[in-house]
């Protein structure tokens, strides 16, 4: 097994998900291929209809892998990274039950990742924020694009956050111990509570965790511009009288929106219409 020398951070963030595998699951809800497509979340099946069949893919911090297992499905080169035992653990588990051939799982450090491939898509889904450094991240994570390749990052946002923090200190003083409460915070964000490791390792995630930033629209835009990746688009949408529509909208498609000020006033929006999904958003850029 290969080993890493981590930093506090992350020594601290592969011990919390070492002990809390995410995001978890029941195993035995899968049972076949189909089974992926059926339990995943909205934008998992949303990526797997956007992405083309014969794109290359890696998901840093794949987790226990049911986002990688599903985009692996009619796809030769899917790989999943992770720094977790625990999660990896389980995301094989997975494929080898439905005899996943074309996914490939390595545990690797976001900085200190050496795959010598570059992929036509590179997702990293709410994973730069447990990092001790989420802007260094980002540059390690960018090798692994191709030239005009996409890089997805998922994160948390200062102004999309704060309603979670209120509801976490809540859960953390006075409604301490208080059930009911923690499946009303989360009920919009995991819909179902039938698979109880989720609703674990949901709760545990975003209300137990050892180490997490929040950022703006503007330091992201601030990476891509100092790597030199071109602003492709966002969820939620920076527009000011737009709603993004999974059905209809292509998150990979050139937004041609004036980044110099609407995405200012629109972050304070998210304070309340990003509070169910935890104050996160998902910026997408292409490498020049």
């Amino acid at each position: 097994m290969r080993c890493f020398n981590m930093d506090k951070t992350t020594e601290s963030v592969k011990g919390f998900y070492d002990k809390t595998p995410f995001p978890d699951f029941e195993l035995d809800r899968f049972n076949t291929k189909d089974d992926l497509l059926k339990y995943a979340f909205p934008f998992a099946k949303y990526l797997n209809r956007i992405i083309p069949k014969d794109a290359s893919i890696v998901d840093v911090g794949c987790g226990t892998g049911q986002l990688a297992a599903l985009l692996s499905l009619g796809r030769e080169n899917v790989v999943g990274t992770d720094l977790s035992d625990t999660s990896l653990a389980k995301a094989n588990q997975l494929k080898e039950k439905l005899d996943l051939s074309t996914l490939r799982l390595i545990k690797t450090d976001i900085f200190k990742m050496d795959l010598n491939e570059q992929f036509d898509y590179v997702l990293c889904l709410g994973v730069l924020h447990h990092t001790h450094n989420a802007k260094e991240g980002f540059r390690h994570i960018l090798k692994l694009s191709k030239k005009g390749g996409y890089v997805a990052i998922g994160l948390y946002n200062k102004f999309g956050r704060i309603s979670l923090y209120l509801r976490k200190f809540l859960l953390h003083t006075i409604l301490r111990n208080n059930e009911k409460m923690k499946e009303l915070f989360l009920k919009k964000q995991i819909l179902s509570f039938q698979d109880k490791e989720r609703f674990r390792g949901w709760y545990n995630d975003q209300f137990e965790h050892p180490h997490e930033t929040a950022h703006t629209v503007s330091e992201v835009l601030g990476w891509f511009k100092e790597n030199d990746v071109e602003y492709i688009n966002s969820i939620p949408t920076l527009k000011l009288a737009y709603d993004f529509n999974l059905d209809a909208d292509n998150l990979f498609d050139k937004d041609n929106i004036n980044l110099t000020s609407k995405h200012i006033i629109n972050q304070l929006r998210w304070i309340f219409t990003t509070a169910n999904d935890g104050g996160y958003f998902i910026t997408v850029g292409r490498k020049k």
